[in-house]
């Protein structure tokens, strides 16, 4: 029996969930990855809680994983999960440590190309976004605010950019799914 993985759509909670069934050994093929981004839930899937502390280990993930993982992450398409997990498990239990190398295989192909999708999404974010005057605080400063539709889940991934760039003003990028805000 498959067991179903529910997580939140966010790199952080796939790395707790995906190094806890890593540790207890459970294969990628043993999984089902959901998360709540998809607004369905199996009703019929036998859920299980993973727990969350985890033992001291002896596996090692090459750096250049985590890179690549954190980009492929921020795509709208669910089966990401199993992707990064099946990539971690055959670089660490399947011992494929230059796995990321090989870019003819399917797996590494098909994370490479989620991650370019998420870069070209990111780009145009940054290139798209125009903010408009809203109003003023109390002290006087302008507020700005923005509208974008972004393919992938990217405002997190995309947000420091416009820190960054638009330090000095208040400022709202809104989207259908999240939003970020700076002053």
């Amino acid at each position: 029996m498959l067991e179903t993985i529910q997580i939140e759509p966010s790199f952080s909670a796939w790395r707790a969930e995906a190094r806890a069934l890593l540790e207890r050994g459970v294969a990628p093929e043993d999984l089902l990855w959901s998360d709540s981004s998809s607004g369905q839930d199996d009703l019929f899937a036998a859920t299980t809680t993973v727990p969350s502390k985890v033992q001291e280990s002896n596996l090692t993930v090459p750096k250049a994983f985590f890179p690549l993982a954190e980009t492929v992450a921020c795509h709208s398409e669910e089966s990401r999960w199993a992707l990064l997990y099946r990539i971690l498990w055959r670089l660490t239990r399947g011992r494929e440590r230059q796995l990321l190398l090989v870019a003819t295989d399917d797996d590494v192909r098909r994370a490479s190309y989620l991650a370019k999708e998420v870069r070209r999404d990111c780009h145009k974010m940054r290139a798209f976004v125009r903010f408009r005057k809203v109003g003023e605080t109390d002290e006087g400063r302008e507020q700005f605010v923005s509208w974008f539709e972004p393919s992938h889940h990217i405002v997190r991934f995309t947000a420091p950019f416009f820190r960054k760039r638009f330090a000095g003003m208040d400022w709202s990028i809104l989207t259908p799914d999240e939003c970020a805000h700076w002053d």
